[in-house]
């Protein structure tokens, strides 16, 4: 006796539909969004395989902080220097930098030699974007991620110079609130914070100057202490 292993056409559309039963979306917990607007075009990122470095560049009208480039005016624009924005020693061409873009978590410090060793010409934790005024003309760039690196520039809050060029004899300091000084001479001072210098230790006596942020000076003052606010 034969078994027809035919079935009718009803039957096979009958069990197809029950194979392929729709769940509701909200059981899958599917989103509504189409996926297609997750999408993100390939010419929004530029990989470059030297020293298996990633750049992203970003078409916003911002800078972008996945490298260090340093500008020749304040403005950030005119002559332009870049290079890796990791931990360590950058020699630089000695132009002038007015301006620099960077990295938030990262610290900076230029030096007017190409080793990072000799007359710190100015230090800085802001970033992405740091004006200099005065311009400056390093040989060198130093970088530290926040949080470690040596005693040069990390976490100090005010660095004091006895020359308005940010040269000479300078004096670091770090914390806020009222810090005593060592009462020399303050031509030029750098900071991100809130000073007002007083004459007195303990931060007595009528106030010589109120500032917020870095600055150079010809007015030459003894401040024996320091108050540093955000």
């Amino acid at each position: 006796m034969k078994i027809s292993y035919f079935l009718s056409i009803p039957t096979i559309i009958a069990f197809a539909a029950a194979e392929t039963m729709v769940l509701p979306a909200h059981d899958l917990n599917v989103a509504s969004t189409p996926i297609v607007s997750n999408i993100v075009p390939a010419a929004a990122a530029i990989i470059s395989t030297e020293d298996a470095q990633a750049e992203i560049t970003h078409d916003h009208g911002r800078p972008s902080s996945s490298g260090f480039t340093a500008w020749s005016s304040p403005g950030l624009k005119g002559h332009k220097q870049r290079t890796k924005n990791t931990p360590g020693c950058y020699k630089l061409d000695g132009g002038a930098v007015g301006s620099f873009e960077g990295d938030s978590n990262t610290q900076y410090a230029f030096y007017g030699d190409l080793r990072c060793s000799q007359k710190m010409l100015f230090a800085s934790n802001t970033a992405p974007v740091r004006r200099i005024d005065p311009i400056i003309y390093p040989r060198s760039v130093k970088m530290l991620k926040s949080g470690g690196g040596d005693g040069n520039v990390n976490r100090y809050s005010l660095i004091t110079w006895s020359r308005p060029d940010f040269a000479g004899d300078n004096e670091k300091y770090r914390g806020m609130g009222c810090i005593n000084l060592d009462g020399s001479v303050v031509m030029s001072f750098q900071g991100d914070l809130r000073y007002r210098f007083y004459p007195g230790p303990r931060c007595q006596g009528p106030m010589i100057l109120e500032s917020r942020g870095g600055m150079s000076s010809h007015k030459r003052m003894n401040p024996r202490s320091a108050f540093i606010t955000r």
